[in-house]
Parts: C-alpha cells; sequence; structure tokens
C-alpha cells in the first residue's frame, strides 16, 4: 500500500484523467499529495478492489507534490 486517493480530476471535457494521492509520511506527518494519471492505474482484486500503479515507491516519492493541495 503506497497510499490513498484524495481527488479525481477531470480533463475539459469532463472525464476523469487523474487522481491525486497521499503518499508516505507516517501518522500525517511527512505526507504529500502526488497527481497519478490515469494510463498509470490498473484495478486489481474483486470484492474489494484496489488501485495500483506500474510507478515504485522510489518513483512516487520523488514526484514533486501537488500544488494543489
Amino acid at each position: 500500500e503506497i497510499g490513498e486517493i484524495e481527488k479525481v480530476l477531470v480533463d475539459e471535457n469532463g472525464q476523469p484523467a487523474a487522481v491525486t494521492a497521499e503518499i508516505g509520511g507516517y501518522l500525517g506527518v511527512g505526507q504529500k499529495i502526488v497527481v497519478i494519471g490515469l494510463d498509470r492505474l490498473q484495478l486489481r482484486g474483486g470484492d474489494e478492489p484496489d488501485l495500483a500503479t506500474t510507478y515504485t515507491k522510489e518513483e512516487l516519492q520523488g514526484m514533486q507534490a501537488w500544488p494543489g493541495q
């Protein structure tokens, strides 16, 4: 588990294009919110599905924080 989805971002046509995810930190300290495009996410699981990304933990930690947070 790398984080939690915060928001779904839409394009100019109102279609979902990306999500913001809260990653890192511990008990609310050191967390940041990054943007992940839907093209980098896959739905996995059965009864309680999760979103998985093709990014590594290190790649996510190296991303700039989303300024819209």
